[in-house]
Order: structure tokens, then sequence, then C-alpha cells
């Protein structure tokens, strides 16, 4: 499709190790996320066609040297446990993974 809609709402929760100060966990934070998108060529799409998922999601704040480095921000292990439109025969609720890593392009 040549237009495409895309829409994502992280929420950040409190380390609950963080004050144990343990390497690399200490960085690590819980979290919900909810994401909305469609790609599409023609007419705007309706409500139903929108793609829809929401689950739990582990959020890394990347070290300064991968910042420094590759301009790597941070890496999120998202949990999509339920979406709207699964593939056929596949079950709406059920265990999925993904890891998508931001960076900032523009420095």
């Amino acid at each position: 499709g040549s237009r495409i809609l895309a829409l994502n709402c992280d929420l950040k929760l409190p380390n609950p190790v963080r004050p144990l100060n343990w390497p690399v966990l200490k960085d690590i934070y819980p979290g919900l996320f909810a994401d909305i998108g469609h790609v599409w060529d023609s007419a705007w799409p309706s409500v139903s066609d929108l793609d829809v998922s929401a689950g739990p999601v582990l959020t890394w704040e990347a070290w300064d040297w991968l910042d420094y480095f590759f301009n790597m921000r941070t890496v999120h292990i998202d949990f999509p446990v339920w979406i709207n439109h699964p593939a056929h025969g596949k079950p709406n609720l059920d265990f999925r993974w993904l890891i998508r890593i931001d960076f900032d392009a523009l420095e």
C-alpha cells in the first residue's frame, strides 16, 4: 500500500529491582503497550480494517556507548498477547513476541 496509519502507546511502569542496582536489570522497565495501524491504497479504511494489538512490554534503555556509536536509544521486547486480526486459524489471545529497536537517525 501507499498509505500508512500507525499509532503506538506505551505505559512504562517502575522497575521493581532498580533499587538493588543489578547490572542490566536496573535498566529494564516493565510496561504495557497498544498498537493500532493499517496499510492501504485507496479509500480511507473503516475502523474494522484497523489492525490492533496489545500486551506487556519490557523496555531496556540502552547504555551510553550504544547510543554514542549507533544512536540506539531503547530496545523493546513486545508480547502482543492479543491481536484483533490473527493469521487464519490462529487465536486472538496467544503468546507472541517481537523485538523493536529505537534509533535516532537524525543526529
